[in-house]
C-alpha cells in the first residue's frame, strides 16, 4: 500500500504553546486507493488543542478517516487532559460518575457476550484496556487475560491490579502465532494508526476459529446526523477512523473474518449526546441536558425500529479461511 506522507505543522492561535506535527495521507489507510477524496466534515478538537481537523472519505471503500492526523508519537499529546474520562481511575464529576456506572453495567453485558463464544479457561487479550476494569472482571470469571495499553497512567492502574498489561509497541508483534482465543477492542479500533496491518496482526494471533470482538461508534446513527460536526463521537483527532456497518464489515471481511453478530449499545447515544451538548455549549445546562437525553432516546428508537444503526455497536467476528 502506497502512502505518500507529508508533514503539516499546525498551531492554535489561542494556545501558542500547542504545536503538533501531523502526517498527511495521500492514500486510503485501509484499501490504499489514491483516488480523489472528499472532505465530509471539519470539526474542532474540543478536548485539548482547539485545532480544526478534517474527515475525508475514500472513493473506493467509503472509509472515513481523519486527514491530516497527528503522527503516532505526537498523538499522545492529544490525550493529556483530565477530562479524558476513559483513562480516569475514579469519578471526579457527575458526568464521570455516570460514565463509571454505565461502564460497570456494560462490562457485565460484554462478559455475557464473550461467554457465548469463548469458554472460561480461554485466553483473551483486551487491546486498549485502559485501567483494566474489563480484564479484572474477566479474570475473575476464570479466563486467562492479557492487556495492551499505551497510555502510561492508565496502564499503571491496571498493573496495580496484578493484571498482565503491557505498553511496549512491539509487545503484540512479539507474541507467537495462534496464541489467543479472543481479542477485544472496546472503542479502540478507531484510535489505531496502522489499521490494515493491525487487522492482519490480530488474525495471526488468533487460533483458527478465534473471535475478534469490536465496539465502535457508528457515524450513520441518528444522533450523529443531528449533531453533525459537534457529535462527540467524532472526537478528532483521537479518532482516526469513522466507521459505519458497511465499512467495518468490509475491512474485516477482506481479511478472512466472518460477522457472527451485532449488538447495539443503548447507553452510548445518551452519553455521547450529553458530551456533544456540553462541548457545543449553546444552551443553559438544564436545557442542554434535557435535549441530550431526548436526542439519545430518539436515536435509540430509530435503532430499535431498524431505521438507523445504534450510536455505538458491538460486532463479533470469527476468524475463517482467506478467500
Amino acid at each position: 500500500m502506497k502512502q505518500n506522507k507529508g508533514i503539516a505543522r499546525t498551531a492554535n492561535k489561542e494556545k501558542p504553546g500547542l504545536l503538533f506535527e501531523q502526517e498527511l495521507l495521500n492514500a486510503c489507510p485501509l484499501c490504499g486507493s489514491e483516488g480523489e477524496r472528499k472532505i465530509v466534515l471539519s470539526a474542532q478538537d474540543y478536548l485539548v488543542s482547539e485545532e480544526v481537523f478534517h474527515v475525508e472519505q475514500c472513493p473506493s471503500c467509503d472509509l472515513q478517516y481523519t486527514n491530516p492526523r497527528p503522527k503516532p508519537l505526537k498523538i499522545r499529546d492529544y490525550y493529556l487532559s483530565e477530562a479524558y474520562i476513559s483513562h480516569a481511575g475514579e469519578a471526579r464529576s457527575p458526568l464521570e460518575w455516570a460514565y463509571q456506572l454505565v461502564r460497570r453495567l456494560m462490562i457485565q453485558k460484554k462478559i455475557r457476550l464473550l461467554r457465548r463464544y469463548i469458554k472460561p479457561g480461554g485466553e483473551v487479550m483486551d487491546i486498549g484496556c485502559g485501567t483494566g476494569a474489563f480484564l479484572e472482571v474477566l479474570q475473575s470469571k476464570g479466563y486467562k487475560v492479557r492487556g495492551y495499553e499505551p497510555q502510561e497512567s492508565a496502564r499503571k492502574i491496571a498493573q496495580n491490579k496484578n493484571l498482565n498489561v503491557s505498553g511496549k509497541d512491539d509487545s503484540l508483534k512479539d507474541l507467537p502465532d495462534q496464541c489467543l482465543d479472543g481479542i477485544t477492542l472496546w472503542h479502540v479500533l478507531e484510535h489505531i494508526h496502522e489499521l490494515g496491518s493491525n487487522l492482519e496482526l490480530y488474525r495471526r494471533l488468533l487460533v483458527p476459529g478465534g473471535f475478534l470482538i469490536i465496539a465502535v461508534p457508528v457515524h450513520s446513527a441518528f444522533d450523529a446526523g443531528f449533531y453533525g460536526e459537534g457529535w462527540a463521537a467524532y472526537d478528532l483527532p483521537r479518532h482516526l477512523y469513522h466507521f459505519n456497518r458497511k465499512t467495518l464489515q468490509n475491512a474485516l471481511g477482506t481479511r478472512g473474518f466472518r460477522l457472527l453478530s451485532r449488538k447495539g449499545l443503548p447507553f452510548d447515544s445518551l452519553y455521547v449526546s450529553l458530551l456533544s451538548e456540553k462541548q457545543m455549549g449553546k444552551l443553559p445546562v438544564g436545557l442542554r441536558q434535557a435535549r441530550a437525553l431526548t436526542i439519545g432516546m430518539i436515536s435509540n428508537l430509530y435503532a430499535m425500529s431498524r431505521q438507523k444503526p445504534w450510536s455505538s455497536e458491538m460486532f463479533v467476528f470469527q476468524k475463517g479461511k482467506l478467500a
